[in-house]
């Protein structure tokens, strides 16, 4: 919505748009969490990915995987914030561990314009 008023407006064109990402610190003490295993999100074109695969394999004479190879559920520890939970755990090094939120920044060529979440 913002977008669209500003490019009504002659202030943003689509032709060179700059984006950056950081990490803002989440109101949460990095102490207080509860561990969670949660389902590995899968990638939307995982079945052409798999396709694909097997197309390459019986052109270079070897058998395609079996379906069951593909069909398996991975899963993956997480820890959530009991004060923030929306918040993500955010390790950059052995030092620095974090509550953070991902804040992804746009700015066009000419005129620089912040999209905060």
């Amino acid at each position: 919505r913002i977008l669209k008023q500003v490019a009504d407006r002659g202030l943003l064109r689509a032709e060179h748009v700059f984006i950056d990402s950081t990490h803002v610190k989440a109101s949460a003490n990095k102490l207080k969490f509860t561990k969670k295993v949660v389902r590995k999100e899968t990638r939307a074109y995982q079945s052409l990915l798999e396709e694909e695969i097997n197309a390459d394999r019986e052109e270079n004479g070897k058998k395609p995987f079996p379906p069951d190879k593909w069909d398996r559920e991975e899963e993956k520890e997480i820890k959530e914030s009991t004060t923030d939970p929306e918040s993500g755990y955010y390790v950059k090094d052995e030092r620095e561990k974090k509550f953070a939120y991902s804040c992804q920044r746009k700015c066009p060529c000419r005129r620089c314009l912040l999209l905060l979440p």
